[in-house]
């Protein structure tokens, strides 16, 4: 345990905390605590952003999201108020991962050391090896040091349950862990890390998870395209085949059968609505479509995160009615254009006319607390209409002192559908729309219209633009 307490640090996070309405608006600053440890960096040097000049670390995503910069503070217990600088060099939500590193060449504003002792700490920060391998069902004590309530380098101790929600597959944990332990190592007996604490069920005395080691390590080696991850998916929704089905389509053999496959899936032309999938790189589906996983001795979704990242063959067999058939797919990401979104890693797009502020939908936005109910509805409807791959623009603040506030229509998060002549289905066409209407205004024209999902407007050229109003 020593070797791994040595590898931990403190990551002090700043960030900006936005508008919700205008994210161009500062409200103030938030500081976070978390904790990461530096790691054997084998598994990112195949990666562009490596160089074995750098340090690097693992931390929970959630720890840095809003990191303003992409750059946070860390220090070892011994350092004081002394801090590193250390860039987010990349972000996996799904896994709730991210990577850090020193440099140590780099100017480190509030680090108050010598050059000889701050070279004197990085030599002394051990590097550890996460464990490669997945990880068994099997009851086993577990342990975490990490920097809780911001105490220093706390060891909690307890034992591994089992697994948490079967997508994500993370570690279930017998263990409390605290704010400000996010990010920090999970040792087993051995003393070999198997994971990144990463949550605790508040509403539970220490039910805890963390995220495998092995998940990080494959994603890395496999799938990382920019710093950004976006997490692979096969795009295939699928229910029960029953017997009659098998009967009347002549299915030799027991698989899922195919309901819908998304529009930007890898697999859309290749397997249709209607085909039963039998297998995937040998693995055998039930006709629920589930996976008999011998690691954790249950049965698991196709979509499992482990059962994605440990396929080495990507072959699926498929029957098409009475026609059985072998093709090769690799699950990718798919760009969803409605998604959760970050102001450093996947900010919301802004645009303003008058005193109408728009931005294109996030499922941040949907599950904000302010946004009405019924607004939220009607906005997540939309999304599932288009299958979160178009963008949807709305509006999310009308100034409160203007003359179009106490209109009934448009409303705030209301769709905008169109402006005078154009549709509006992005952002793009959103900035085009308020282009034109400018020009019209500089023509001489009087009004310009425009539709959202609750009606039909036209307004004064005049009153909107005449005059700048203040946010």
């Amino acid at each position: 345990m020593e070797h791994v307490r040595k590898s931990i640090m403190q990551a002090n996070v700043i960030c900006a905390e936005l508008d919700t309405q205008d994210p161009r608006v500062h409200l103030g600053e938030n500081e976070y605590t978390g904790t990461c440890f530096r790691v054997n960096p084998f598994f990112l040097k195949h990666l562009p952003f490596y160089d074995e000049e750098k340090l690097f670390f693992v931390t929970n995503f959630h720890v840095v999201d809003d990191a303003d910069d992409r750059t946070i503070s860390m220090r070892t217990a011994a350092m004081g108020k002394s801090m590193f600088s250390a860039y987010v060099e990349a972000v996996v939500p799904k896994l709730d991962c991210a990577i850090l590193s020193i440099s140590r060449d780099d100017d480190h504003p509030v680090c108050f050391l010598t050059q000889e002792q701050q070279a004197h700490v990085l030599d002394n920060i051990t590097m550890v090896d996460m464990f490669e391998e997945r990880i068994s069902s099997k009851p086993q004590k577990v342990l975490t040091i990490g920097f809780p309530h911001c105490l220093e380098e706390q060891v909690s101790e307890g034992c591994m349950a089992g697994r948490g929600s079967d997508d994500d597959d993370h570690l279930q944990l017998n263990l409390s862990i605290n704010a400000g332990n996010s990010g920090g190592p999970l040792m087993d007996e051995q003393g070999r890390v198997i994971g990144v604490c990463t949550s605790t069920l508040s509403a539970a005395e220490a039910i805890s998870f963390a995220v495998p080691a092995f998940s990080i390590i494959n994603y890395f080696k496999k799938y990382y395209h920019d710093p950004f991850g976006r997490f692979p998916a096969w795009g295939i929704e699928t229910h029960a085949m029953t017997e009659a089905y098998q009967k009347v389509h002549n299915i030799r053999g027991v698989g899922a059968l195919v309901k819908e496959v998304h529009p930007k899936s890898v697999a859309h032309g290749i397997i249709k609505p209607g085909d039963v999938i039998h297998s995937i790189g040998g693995h055998k589906l039930d006709m629920f479509g589930l996976i008999v996983d011998d690691t954790r001795e249950s049965k698991i979704k196709m979509d499992n995160t482990e059962f994605i990242l440990g396929l080495e063959d990507y072959t699926v067999e498929v029957s098409t009615k009475s026609n059985r058939r072998k093709v090769k797919l690799v699950p990718k990401p798919i760009e969803y254009k409605v998604s959760e979104n970050w102001k450093e890693w996947n900010p919301v797009q802004v645009a303003e006319l008058g005193p109408f502020i728009f931005q294109n939908l996030s499922t941040s936005l949907m599950l904000n607390a302010d946004v009405p109910a019924d607004k939220s509805v009607l906005l997540l409807e939309a999304a599932r209409n288009t299958k979160s791959i178009k963008e949807i623009i709305c509006i999310t603040k009308i100034n409160p002192a203007s003359h179009v506030a106490s209109f009934e229509v448009p409303e705030e998060y209301d769709q905008v559908l169109k402006i005078g002549r154009n549709n509006i289905d992005s952002m793009k066409d959103l900035r085009k729309a308020i282009a034109d209407v400018k020009r019209m205004h500089k023509a001489g024209e009087k009004y310009f219209s425009m539709k959202t999902s609750s009606g039909t407007m036209w307004f004064s050229l005049n009153k909107i633009l005449s005059k700048k109003r203040k946010r």
